[in-house]
């Protein structure tokens, strides 16, 4: 199959935004000087670049950018500690579809896990420009609720679980850097006895989406991790059939 250009700008802007998101914040913890922000409106072209990079580093700029209505938050950048960033996506995107990372109009969420607490920062734009509009806390219990997230926890951290719950063979397409060209595999059990898949191993598991509720109706889930300062692109496709979810493709797309 040939290599589609799409994907190479992809895969530079994703390059671009990781370095962005690291660069020079050796610290989980935002910069607290008081020095008057720079608002470019540039920066609200690309939400999830250029904005919520100096949203997560800039004090300053979080406050500009924060409802009144919200008080007394602890702004945390929480992808320093990171190595990529997950969004996830409730229906099954291609890595062509020029949609894949684009921004929502009008609305962006980034929901964090930290600990037991589950906070979901929601932004929406105004005149042009985005602002957190409100903050949902609420205690993380996966053995209590079955929503996809629930089952992405389980299917994370336990490997017998996780197995079950991959349909094999399982379709894996990468990128051969040799030729350029698109590669595809079928992969067995044994040929994932090393398959580490442990997403909820650092302090914070953040993800983008367009809404919780949109991701635990949907039967088709994509997610989708772009590399911070590294070039980390893999895509995971995600089915529920009679209730219950499989992994059904697999596409690594990592320079």
């Amino acid at each position: 199959m040939k290599i589609h250009y799409q994907l190479i700008a992809l895969i530079v802007i994703t390059f671009l935004f990781g370095c962005n998101l690291k660069k020079a914040h050796k610290s989980d913890k935002a910069d607290s000087l008081e020095v008057k922000t720079t608002d470019n409106t540039d920066w609200d072209n690309e939400f999830q670049g250029s904005f919520i990079y100096h949203f997560m580093t800039d004090q300053t700029f979080q406050r500009e950018r924060t409802s009144e209505d919200i008080k007394g938050l602890d702004y945390v950048n929480y992808f320093a500690v990171m190595d990529y960033t997950l969004h996830i996506f409730p229906s099954f995107k291609s890595k062509d579809d020029k949609n894949l990372i684009s921004d929502v109009d009008k609305q962006n969420l980034l929901s964090v896990l930290e600990n037991e607490e589950f906070k979901t920062f929601t932004f929406s734009k105004d005149n042009n420009k985005w602002y957190l509009k409100s903050l949902v806390k609420t205690l993380f219990n996966p053995d209590s609720a079955k929503g996809f997230i629930d089952f992405l926890y389980d299917f994370s951290k336990d490997t017998s679980f996780r197995n079950s719950h991959i349909k094999f063979p399982l379709k894996f397409t990468y990128l051969d850097m040799e030729d350029l060209k698109d590669t595809t595999e079928y992969l067995t059990i044994q040929d994932l006895s090393d398959f580490n898949f442990d997403i909820f191993r650092d302090k914070y598991f953040c993800f983008f989406h367009s809404g919780l509720d949109k991701i635990d109706n949907a039967d088709r889930i994509c997610l989708l991790f772009r590399g911070i300062d590294n070039g980390i692109f893999l895509l995971y496709y995600f089915e529920r059939k009679d209730d219950v979810w499989q992994l059904v493709r697999e596409e690594d797309y990592s320079t």
